[in-house]
């Protein structure tokens, strides 16, 4: 299994999901100005009701962005790539059936901010980071970065061909299909979930074996911290716990010799 995992998730395959994602992210959003008058004209509203939404979107992407990305470096990318996908495909075909001002806050400002947060290209260049070998890093981030600019360009006049064929409603519609394509793309992206602190000192300076004692454990911690020996980890030794029964910082008790 293994085996087929590294076979199909080459560095070019992750370079191009993520930069589908990227794109795909950053399309849909730079459309809404389209759908600023229809919208408008079919619930009656003046431009700051629209306006307004899209202040809620920026601020509710901002303010999960620093959560997504924490989430994403803890547990994987491709959890929250497809959590934010999902609430963005909501938001899109909740804002086609938008009546109410509440109700477009809702769907054009919180979910597609928060889907938003999740799906962007900060996710994607850390999935990159993790992945990819350092020389394809620099490749990744720059069209990682590009990919976005092109989506923006892209769903431009795509979005003018949909609006005049289905009408502004089926194009947010269709919008949010074409957004669910990164639940697949975000496969390739896939990353094992971060240590915890404990886990990963130990993997960092694993205790040695040493002589006349256990190989691990705090006793091998103590000994290698002995002044003069060759091998010293901090970080191991503020994880390991401490053997019952002897306080903190108080001295080994001595053995009392025998009688001669």
């Amino acid at each position: 299994m293994r085996s087929q995992t590294a076979t199909w998730r080459t560095p070019a395959v992750v370079i191009v999901c993520g930069c589908l994602i990227a794109a795909l992210a950053f399309g849909p959003r730079s459309t809404l100005g389209f759908f600023l008058t229809p919208l408008s004209s079919a619930n009656h509203w003046g431009r700051d009701v629209f306006a307004f939404a899209l202040a809620v979107q920026n601020l509710s992407w901002g303010a999960a962005q620093p959560v997504a990305g924490a989430i994403a470096d803890r547990f994987g990318a491709t959890r929250v790539l497809g959590a934010g996908a999902v609430l963005y495909a909501i938001g899109l075909a909740l804002m086609a059936h938008s009546t109410s001002a509440a109700m477009l806050d809702l769907s054009a400002g919180a979910l597609i901010g928060f889907g938003l947060s999740g799906t962007t290209f900060p996710i994607v260049l850390a999935a990159f980071g993790k992945i990819l070998p350092a020389e394809w890093r620099s490749t990744a981030f720059g069209l990682g970065t590009a990919a976005g600019s092109f989506g923006q360009f892209l769903f431009s006049p795509l979005v003018v061909f949909l609006m005049d064929t289905l009408g502004w409603q089926n194009a947010l519609v269709v919008f949010a299909a074409v957004i669910l394509l990164v639940l697949p793309a975000s496969l390739a992206l896939a990353s094992p979930p971060a240590a915890t602190d404990a886990t990963a000192a130990a993997a960092r300076c694993p205790p040695p074996a040493v002589a006349g004692g256990p190989a691990s454990g705090p006793g091998a911690v103590r000994r290698g911290r002995r002044p003069g020996s060759r091998w010293s980890c901090p970080d191991v030794a503020e994880t390991v716990p401490r053997p019952p029964g002897r306080p903190t910082g108080s001295p080994r008790p001595r053995r009392s010799r025998p009688p001669a």
